[in-house]
């Protein structure tokens, strides 16, 4: 259809289907958006507000979010300066949605809610922009809690629309209104919520400092509300306070409250409090901030919590990088080997898995973590062995080989027989990094033994040998390595075990694709025979691999 003959017969039609069924008109609701490119474009989105009007009215909930979402759509495709009649046409239907005519019913209102933003956007003159903004404010403090609800949420988007000299006044003060006690909870969260994008707003606006005075107060009575869940909903992102506030105001207000959610009562406010930790550190300084924090962070050690000492171990890690190797002995060390040794193995994966910010940032701190993350291998839960393992090669990075092999290089080998498979292949999988942190020659001395004596264990043990030379295979190796690897590789083809010969007819293949130098031919020579003898095996998925391998070896 041409768009003419959308505009002309289409749409009409489409009213038609109004009051069909529920399936049918939320498809519509849905489908409405995408309307634009078959009517003509933005000059004639005018005529799509009949139906979305209508739908905003409809009683079912998630047709009236469609059709928001859709209006949505359309209204960011309209630039109010080309296409000024649908830009009016959107304006004028808001003003319906809110007006008398609407009735009692708050459908239409909510609805209004969800797509005000947009239609604040299109409204260039300061008659209409005014106009909107007035029945922003009125739907902010209309009486049924619903509509304040969807007004507050829309309230970011709102506010960052419109001019510095309201953000600063008009929608203050409307934001104090949805933030009073006296307001229903949901709608305080959602206003206490919009806090951290507010601040943001007005930063980049350039008028914040002049409110600083009534804004502060508004983040420090949310900390002490006596609703937890509004104390969740600032204690979010709080970190961003520390960059709106001026360093002053963040030193005698914002921190302190900052410290006092680190000993709510709830066990959500107190974890998502540790998130926000880092960013005051510079803004108050390291030393006031650990003779704050430290106290408490000994308490929340031994939360009954698990979430909150999790969180607890993140922050201390994260803290300890950022203040120095001084401060961190003085005060953090003590909290850090306490997180090592938690009873819940969730506490020490969140240090473990930052071992190598502790080797490259606090060497001296993880020198004393040392023995802790000794005894971790042989820690009663796998993950826990799996994730030291796979710690390792930061640490040959950052401390260096000699110091690992001093302290690891033992129980790390060790994994080489973990009882747990997950384990085995972490161990496996890691010899590249190594080769890489340290050096391939290094890994030949002091690890590649290990492996080569694997062909002689049991065939759980024979297939991680596999593994582990499949991935030194990706590794830059010495010729000398290389020829190793392949004669372990030669050696195993004659397994008693189908799956060790499979898995050797799948890495063959890689050599030959791999290997590379001088000595490339003569290996692949010797690859070839082995190939075809497996390509003979009596196990159908050995010679299917054999079969594929030997295609590689040209």
């Amino acid at each position: 259809m041409t768009p003419e003959k959308v505009r002309s017969d289409m749409l009409p039609y489409l009213q038609t289907k109004l009051m069909d069924m529920d399936q049918v008109i939320l498809a519509l609701g849905r489908k409405i958006g995408d309307i634009l490119s078959f009517i003509g474009g933005p000059e004639y989105a005018h005529l799509v507000v009949p139906i979305i009007e209508a739908l905003c009215c409809i009683e079912e909930t998630v047709v009236r979010s469609a059709a928001s979402a859709s209006a949505c759509r359309i209204l960011a495709q309209i630039d109010p300066n080309a296409h000024s009649t649908s830009a009016q046409a959107f304006i004028s239907m808001l003003k319906r949605l809110c007006g008398e005519e609407a009735g009692e019913v708050f459908y239409p209102r909510v609805s209004a809610c969800q797509m005000i933003d947009e239609i604040y956007r299109v409204a260039v003159n300061s008659g209409d922009r005014a106009a909107v903004q007035d029945i922003y404010f009125g739907l902010c403090r209309d009486d049924m809690a619903i509509v304040r609800r969807a007004a507050a949420l829309a309230f970011p988007k709102v506010v960052k629309l419109a001019e510095p000299s309201a953000q600063s006044a008009e929608f203050l003060e409307l934001l104090k209104s949805l933030s009073s006690p006296d307001e229903h909870q949901t709608v305080r969260i959602l206003a206490v919520q919009s806090y951290v994008s507010y601040c943001k707003t007005l930063t980049e606006s350039n008028v914040m400092a002049p409110v600083v005075g009534e804004v502060g107060p508004l983040v420090k009575a949310a900390v002490d509300d006596n609703s937890w869940k509004v104390r969740l909903a600032i204690v979010n992102e709080y970190g961003v306070f520390a960059s709106c506030f001026p360093a002053e105001y963040v030193t005698a207000e914002i921190f302190p409250s900052f410290v006092h959610l680190l000993q709510d009562s709830e066990a959500d406010v107190r974890s998502l409090a540790c998130e926000s930790a880092l960013a005051f550190i510079e803004i108050v300084g390291a030393d006031a901030f650990l003779t704050e924090v430290v106290p408490t962070a000994v308490q929340l050690s031994q939360d009954a919590t698990p979430a909150v000492r999790k969180a607890l171990a993140d922050m201390c890690v994260d803290v300890a990088a950022k203040v120095g190797p001084e401060a961190v002995a003085q005060h953090m060390s003590d909290i850090v080997v306490k997180c090592l040794e938690d009873e819940d193995p969730s506490v020490k994966l969140r240090v473990l898995l930052k071992v190598g910010v502790l080797a490259s940032e606090v060497p001296t701190l993880f020198q004393r973590l040392t023995p802790c993350i000794k005894n971790l291998y042989s820690d009663e839960n796998w993950r826990v062995r799996r994730q030291i393992t796979l710690a390792m090669p930061s640490v040959i990075k950052h401390m260096g080989t000699e110091f690992f092999d001093d302290n690891f290089r033992a129980p790390f080998l060790d994994t080489f027989k973990d009882g747990v498979a997950e384990v085995r292949l972490a161990t496996a999988t890691t010899l590249p990094q190594m080769c890489e942190a340290g050096t391939a020659a290094w890994v030949f001395e002091k690890i590649f033994p290990t492996v080569n004596s694997m062909a002689e264990e049991e065939y759980l043990f024979r297939l991680t040998m596999l593994t582990a030379l499949r991935s030194l295979l990706a590794a830059d190796l010495s010729e000398r390595f290389q020829g190793q690897i392949v004669g372990l590789l030669l050696g195993a083809a004659s397994d008693v075990v189908a799956n060790v010969r499979l898995a050797v007819a799948i890495i063959l293949g890689e050599a030959c694709k791999r290997i590379t130098g001088e000595t490339s031919a003569a290996v692949i020579a010797q690859i070839k025979p082995v190939l075809s003898e497996l390509e003979n095996d009596k196990d159908k998925d050995v010679k299917y691999f054999a079969q594929e391998s030997l295609k590689h070896c040209v």
